[in-house]
C-alpha cells in the first residue's frame, strides 16, 4: 500500500512521466508498474502522437469538401435515401439468378 501512495504522489507531481521512468524511479519492473497503474490506480497510459500542423490554407482545403457534401445533401436530395458504406460492392436490390430463386 505504501508503494501505491508513492507512485500516486509522483504521478501528481509530473503526470506526463512514462511508465518506464516511473519503474526505474521506484525500483520495479515495467510490467509490475504497468499493472499497478492499471489495476490499483485505475489509470490508462496514453501515447503522445506527433501530428502534422495544418496551415490555414490546408485546413480550408480539408473542410471545404465537407461543406459541399453537406449543402448537396440538404438541397438536392430531399426525400431520397442515401446509403454510405465502406463495402466495395453494395446493392440495395438482390440480383436474381437461377440458383437463388
Amino acid at each position: 500500500m505504501d508503494k501505491i501512495n508513492e507512485v500516486r504522489a509522483s504521478i501528481k507531481e509530473e503526470p506526463a512521466t512514462s511508465i518506464c521512468k516511473l519503474a526505474r524511479e521506484h525500483n520495479m519492473s515495467v510490467m509490475s508498474m504497468s499493472d499497478l497503474l492499471r489495476k490499483d490506480l485505475k489509470l490508462k497510459s496514453l501515447v503522445k502522437q506527433k501530428v502534422q500542423m495544418l496551415m490555414p490554407l490546408q485546413m480550408q482545403k480539408h473542410v471545404f469538401p465537407g461543406w459541399k457534401i453537406r449543402n448537396f445533401l440538404k438541397s438536392r436530395l430531399q426525400g431520397r435515401v442515401v446509403v454510405y458504406t465502406d463495402e466495395k460492392d453494395f446493392a440495395v436490390d438482390a440480383h436474381l439468378n437461377k440458383r437463388n430463386n
